[in-house]
């Protein structure tokens, strides 16, 4: 009893905000629970969690049949980095194969948390911090074993390190930037979401700036010995990695502006009218990271319907913590005009906590 007295006075003493996010937490995980995968859905993510269990049993590669022979053979079931195939093995030692949907889960609900401890950090409407949990594709990908949502948890971590090595904790720098390094061991392209950011601070001189550095030769060399290690290659990567061409970036820009705008309301907005914390750094950073993505021969909008917004949108999860700094930044604005904004704008802001935290809890829907 005493207790359950204490979490009754916690969450009455908890904010609407906190209130919100336990109960959407609460209810991601019951529904997840209750409707566990128990099927792999892709070929990236059976590359994943095969490779995941070849870790598991301590080998380097899996074991594969030839269905035309039916002889078995040995080979490296997945090309991609071995970031997330790694961090499955715990969870696949403790539960079997499905275990490996432990880690998209979790990494979804630490970008929930973290996001709104980011965007609160920065000055901005912490409502806001909820987009990232919010975006489509993050919300999805959370069933899913690939590298998706859990390399957008890693990057909301090297954000929130960087804004406390620059509030004056330069110790955290060196947490950043070993965050930023061990991302190209999952996703290589996700640092430049926050390479302009780790460049800005070295030209600005700031306080510690060379323990972000030493994180992020630490992060890299981990990376470069795991490929070693498993590759042989401490340069490998994916041999089916497409081009990036200007004809790509032209073909698929319309659907990255349906992404950033639509599916993430007002996002590319946002940013590029944000004059906020490290402004320039910012932009660049979700800007550059969305181009590159947009410039790539395989855009996945040729998928059609929703199976487009969350195949081609996932490329732009990593950059949606940034987006929602900016968004963030413009709703505190909104927020600031009181009055002497229009009435329908007033009304949003009145009930931005219902329609946020409401939307957060029944996209826990997306499990069964």
């Amino acid at each position: 009893m005493p207790m359950l007295s204490k979490c009754l006075q916690t969450w009455r003493q908890s904010s609407d905000l906190t209130r919100w996010m336990a109960v959407a937490t609460v209810a991601h995980l019951l529904l997840m629970l209750a409707f566990w995968p128990d099927v792999i859905t892709n070929t990236d993510e059976a590359g994943y969690v095969e490779a995941a269990m070849a870790f598991a049993d301590g080998e380097r590669r899996g074991t594969r049949v030839d269905i035309e022979t039916l002889q078995s053979f040995r080979r490296h079931i997945s090309l991609y980095p071995v970031g997330t195939s790694v961090s499955q093995v715990l969870p696949i030692w403790l539960f079997g194969w499905r275990g490996a949907f432990v880690v998209p889960i979790a990494g979804f609900l630490a970008t929930l948390w973290g996001g709104v401890a980011l965007v609160r950090r920065t000055g901005g409407d912490p409502w806001l911090g909820l987009v990232p949990a919010l975006f489509l594709p993050i919300l999805v990908l959370s069933r899913v074993a690939t590298s998706d949502d859990i390399t957008s948890a890693m990057v909301v971590l090297a954000l929130y390190s960087f804004l406390r090595g620059t509030a004056g904790q330069s110790n955290y720098f060196l947490l950043s930037g070993l965050t930023a390094g061990l991302l190209l061991a999952f996703r290589e392209a996700t640092t430049l979401v926050v390479a302009p950011l780790f460049v800005g601070a070295v030209l600005r001189r700031d306080a510690g700036w060379w323990k972000l550095v030493a994180g992020g030769v630490v992060g890299t060399a981990i990376r470069l010995a795991s490929a070693q290690f498993v590759y042989g290659d401490p340069l490998f990567r994916h041999p089916g990695y497409g081009t990036f061409t200007v004809s790509s970036l032209i073909a698929h820009m319309p659907f990255y502006l349906v992404i950033s705008l639509v599916v993430l309301p007002g996002g590319l907005w946002a940013v590029l009218r944000y004059r906020g914390w490290r402004a320039p750094e910012v932009v660049v950073g979700a800007m550059a990271y969305m181009l590159l993505h947009a410039a790539y021969q395989y855009g996945a909008s040729e998928s059609g319907g929703p199976n487009a917004i969350v195949i081609g949108g996932r490329y732009l999860a990593p950059a949606v913590p940034l987006f929602a700094i900016a968004m963030a930044t413009w709703v505190q604005q909104w927020s600031d005009q009181g009055q002497a904004a229009p009435s329908w704008q007033q009304s949003l802001l009145r009930h931005k906590g219902r329609i946020l935290g409401g939307v957060l809890v029944l996209g826990a829907l997306v499990h069964p």
